[in-house]
């Protein structure tokens, strides 16, 4: 792919032969260079071999379920070779299983949980458009399926938690020995004191919940 001319500016970019060509090629500016960490060398190396990966993937012939097996067959292609290069490290190689598929849940028979639309692995910015899904949806279903959950806000009020009471209510629920099966953990701040103390006592109340509260909003 080839790559746009380079512009005087910061980078954070692994050096390829295509942007190594590029650098050789400037005349009036110079660049700098250093050499990875080896503390993260293998998140950045990994990085660059899923993007590039990512496009060949894309870029196969074929439709639906067509593709999907020409990108299981070169992902495994890609493994097992790996898994003969590295035989100490052999253990850590998995294939991919035929036909390629994602778990979603675990759960009692005949009660699949509903996920939430935004999915768990994807970063998502709620901006309340008409076509994207609610924060409080989000929320709920979220919560509904978690054992930990850690809340980290700068204020918290009475409406809020109002609107959350339903499921916090059942997943704080005791079971037979009187524990709760999930726990919460609260970080929050007066914040100019728009933090409500009712809210923080209503939370404080709830099995398992631990409620902390920074005093000077900093």
């Amino acid at each position: 792919m080839p790559l746009q001319p380079l512009n005087a500016g910061l980078y954070d970019l692994i050096l390829t032969d295509a942007l190594k060509h590029k650098i050789q090629a400037l005349t009036s500016q110079q660049a700098s260079l250093e050499n990875l960490d080896t503390a993260n060398s293998h998140e950045r190396l990994a990085e660059v071999v899923g993007r590039q990966l990512a496009l060949i993937l894309d870029d196969l012939a074929g439709q639906d379920d067509q593709k999907l097996l020409s990108q299981l067959t070169l992902v495994n292609d890609l493994l097992l070779d790996l898994r003969q290069r590295v035989s100490g490290s052999a253990e850590v190689v998995e294939l991919l299983a035929n036909p390629v598929q994602r778990l979603t849940s675990i759960h009692p028979q005949h009660q699949t949980p509903q996920a939430p639309e935004t999915g768990l692995s994807t970063p998502w910015l709620f901006t309340a458009g008409k076509d994207t899904p609610s924060l409080l949806h989000e929320l709920k279903r979220e919560l509904a399926n978690c054992n930990q959950v850690d809340i980290l806000v700068s204020f918290i009020t009475q409406t809020g938690v109002r609107r959350l009471e339903d499921v916090l209510q059942a997943i704080t629920a005791v079971d037979a020995t009187g524990n709760s099966c999930v726990q919460i953990r609260v970080l929050t701040t007066t914040y100019t004191g728009a933090t409500d103390a009712k809210a923080l006592d209503y939370l404080a109340r709830l099995p398992g919940c631990t409620v902390k509260v920074s005093l000077d909003g900093r």
